[in-house]
């Protein structure tokens, strides 16, 4: 029987199908507000990657603060520090009619999830805010609304927008806290249309509560909100240690599913046969095994049952002698590429490669080809 050798080959690949195997974790993109825009500034209106108005003819979702712009942890709405991370944002939630006239200015920033949610799958869906210390007044309605393709057209979005049912509203009561978060959070089941995510105050002025908690701004009734950490999580995320891998002595592979602020701290790693011991904190890390190794993940999340996973990473000796025929014999283009990838190999000597894989940067296994070289 012929030998199996496995060529790891890495690259830059534009596919936008879902990693085989694996689940993906937080539906929010960049929901900790780390990923700026390139435009960006310390006045950094629309500055948040991904996140965006309703109506996009209207600039007005969200004003990012970044320890890297210098607005945080003294910023345009006073002092604040993340919940996690160096970033978030400030949207406003709520304006009475005596202060912004007819308009009721309102903004309800928008997130394109990254996969359009399962039809009659449960989520939990998590947001945290604070109120800005120049926020004349705190309210009481703070909620979460999903739809799908029909919202592209949705117009004229700086007004209290009663007419969607959003899927998780705040039941707490006012929230005055200037300093401390308070999570918004829910489930439901999706219908399997829903492919955005919008936060906001979706109820009239006349049923939103309100009291004063800085009458240094007043007469304005305005309420400016600071919001971080986004989450969208199936409500039965399976656990996620990686496909098995295969590497040679003196590497190290990726396991693990790409680390979100959202799954991190539910992720507990060990090494058998040590189960006592964890060796980080995250949802995927790299290692570097010196022998073949088993690794196990515990997760435990706020709205997801205790699972287990386990993935084993083979240890696979090659000669350099090996490895230096690989690089002279074997040519890949063009590279990167977003579609087509020509393999060639020399015609010199025997070609003993009997399956391909294509692995992301975060060492992720993308796709597997059984190949036959004639």
């Amino acid at each position: 029987m012929d030998r199996i050798k496995v060529i790891f080959i890495y690259f830059s690949f534009g596919f936008s199908f879902l990693i085989r195997g694996q689940e993906i974790g937080n539906y929010v993109n960049n929901g900790s507000f780390e990923i700026a825009l390139p435009s960006a500034t310390l006045n950094p209106y629309e500055g948040a990657k991904y996140w965006g108005a309703l109506d996009p003819s209207i600039s007005g979702s969200h004003r990012l603060y970044s320890k890297s712009l210098g607005s945080v942890p003294y910023g345009f709405g006073g002092f604040q520090w993340p919940r996690t991370g160096d970033s978030f944002i400030g949207s406003a939630f709520y304006c009475d009619a005596s202060t912004c006239g007819p308009s009721e200015i309102r903004w309800y920033p928008r997130n394109e999830l990254k996969q359009t949610l399962k039809p009659n799958t449960t989520y939990c869906a998590k947001y945290y805010v604070v109120n800005t210390n120049n926020s004349p007044v705190g309210i009481s309605s703070f909620a979460i609304f999903f739809g799908g393709s029909w919202l592209d057209t949705t117009k004229y979005c700086a007004i209290p927008i009663i007419y969607l049912n959003p899927q998780i509203s705040y039941t707490g009561g006012i929230i005055s806290d200037t300093l401390k978060w308070t999570v918004i959070s829910g489930t439901f089941v999706a219908n399997g249309s829903e492919k955005y995510m919008v936060l906001g105050n979706f109820n009239s002025n006349s049923s939103t509560q309100t009291v004063v908690i800085n009458p240094t701004y007043l007469p304005s009734l305005v309420s400016d909100i600071l919001i971080d950490d986004v989450s969208l999580i199936e409500m039965n995320l399976p656990a996620y240690a990686g496909q098995d891998k295969s590497c040679i002595p003196g590497d190290s592979v990726f396991i693990g599913r790409q680390p979100d602020f959202a799954i991190d701290t539910g992720c507990v790693w060990y090494k058998l046969p040590n189960i006592t011991t964890a060796i980080d904190t995250i949802s995927g890390l790299w290692v570097k095994p010196t022998t073949t190794s088993t690794y196990v993940v515990r997760q435990e999340l706020d709205c997801s049952p205790l699972k287990w996973d386990t993935v084993v990473v083979f240890m696979n000796p090659v000669s350099s002698r090996e490895l230096q025929w690989y690089s002279d014999n074997i040519n890949l283009f063009p590279n990167p590429t977003a579609d087509n990838l020509t393999i060639s190999f020399s015609s010199s000597g025997s070609v003993d490669i009997h399956k391909i894989s294509i692995i992301n940067s975060l060492g992720q296994t993308m796709r597997e080809e059984d190949i036959e070289i004639k």
